[in-house]
């Protein structure tokens, strides 16, 4: 009975130190890509292509003999999965913070606090996306790198018309919104003369207009320490941005006024349209796969009146850990093998845009009623609207959208 009871307690000792990270043998991670896109964007880019899943997952399960299920779904459709799973009890070990998830997440209680498991002052980690991340004075994901949204420009097309390129006047201290504006409207003239304008200065997404906001030192969503949500939409700031977009629509008449929202997105290919904004990279890797008929550089947003500094938004993801999850510890480990890889690969890569992504921001909007409060100002700066009005509707619905998000 004796040695009974001493092998019974060696037993339980013994799996005392079993790693947690063995507990259970898969990890559950929803996901906005399958393996079979992944491979094949491996196999046609493989010096540029890096999935912070995907290029991880192999190595993981070799270290730690923990399997990972990949829940493939749509970009849009991870976070409505995420929600869905955890209110059915579902073990959903690892999902992506990203500007659409925060602060659903949280403030919903779907996910643990992320301290209680990762080293968050990791210098794996950067210090921006545990900011970005933390809600109610807890961070609740971690992440390795940001992607800054920058201004893309047809150089050809500026050479062709006299016109200064951007990376001169950026690199002499000069490129601001007046020098943005004076380029766009250049920019903007009938190149057919059948009596109306076809080529434009600049256009871009209808939610845009908050990297103007950023570049002038505000934001359209703050986070507040104590767990609350402001704008700054009212503020002088914020009024002289809007007022400044306003007139570009309606006074100066150089954006890209197109029948449906990404139509920018031809013109810029087709040289009909001067400027645009794109993440880091996004236009670069295709015009270094020959995708355009003319020479594309980037520069980061034009400096408003607020800043002394060329600075903007940016793109953060991050991990989050499940509040159903059935293996914290396995999660913790892909989280930091994810984002040792990600960092890695992007300071190989993407040096300068890194640097930019230092000094940009990044404002979540993953709150009940935020697309009622960006129809408002959309269609507000394209109307002859007083800004103060629109922008007053704007701010209620951000304060109700995010009462509402809290009591869900």
């Amino acid at each position: 009975m004796k040695k009974f009871l001493s092998l019974f307690l060696a037993l339980v000792m013994m799996a005392a130190l079993v790693p947690a990270a063995m507990a259970e043998e898969t990890i559950t991670i929803i996901w906005h890509t399958t393996k079979e896109v992944y491979e094949n964007n491996l196999a046609t880019n493989p010096d540029t292509t890096f999935d912070a899943v995907w290029s991880v997952v192999p190595a993981f399960e070799e270290k730690y003999g923990v399997k990972v299920d990949v829940r493939a779904v749509a970009w849009g459709d991870m976070l409505s999965t995420a929600v869905s799973m955890v209110n059915n009890g579902e073990s959903v070990d690892l999902v992506q913070a990203n500007d659409q998830s925060f602060p659903v997440y949280p403030a919903r209680n779907m996910l643990l606090p992320i301290s209680d498991y990762v080293d968050v002052n990791d210098p794996v980690f950067t210090a921006s996306a545990t900011n970005a991340f933390t809600f109610g004075g807890k961070p609740y994901a971690v992440g390795a790198v940001a992607t800054p949204v920058v201004l893309y420009y047809n150089v050809d097309l500026f050479e062709s018309n006299g016109i200064d390129l951007p990376r001169d006047l950026y690199e002499a201290g000069e490129w601001d919104w007046e020098a943005f504006r004076k380029a766009a409207m250049a920019l903007t003239f009938d190149s057919d003369n059948n009596g109306e304008n076809d080529v434009f200065g600049f256009g871009f997404w209808d939610t845009d207009y908050v990297h103007f906001l950023a570049s002038n030192g505000t934001s359209n969503l703050i986070y507040n320490a104590d767990g609350t949500i402001s704008t700054g939409y009212l503020t002088e700031a914020g009024i002289e941005t809007m007022t400044f977009l306003q007139n570009a629509y309606t006074v100066d008449k150089y954006m890209y006024v197109s029948a449906s929202g990404d139509d920018f997105v031809a013109g810029f290919k087709n040289g009909k349209l001067g400027m645009t904004l794109e993440y880091g990279f996004a236009y670069m890797s295709k015009a270094l796969n020959g995708d355009f008929d003319f020479e594309v550089d980037w520069v980061p947003m034009p400096r408003g009146p607020k800043m002394d500094v060329n600075t903007g938004m940016c793109a953060l993801t991050g991990w989050g850990i499940g509040i159903t999850s059935a293996n914290p510890t396995a999660a913790a480990n892909f989280i930091k093998m994810s984002c040792e890889r990600e960092a890695e690969f992007a300071n190989k890569n993407n040096t300068a845009m890194n640097e930019l992504a230092a000094r940009s921001v990044f404002v979540p909007i993953g709150i009940d009623k935020y697309w009622d409060n960006n129809h408002t100002v959309f269609t507000g700066l394209r109307s002859n609207e007083p800004v103060v009005n629109f922008l007053t509707i704007a701010e209620e619905q951000v304060k109700s959208g995010f009462e509402s998000t809290m009591s869900n």
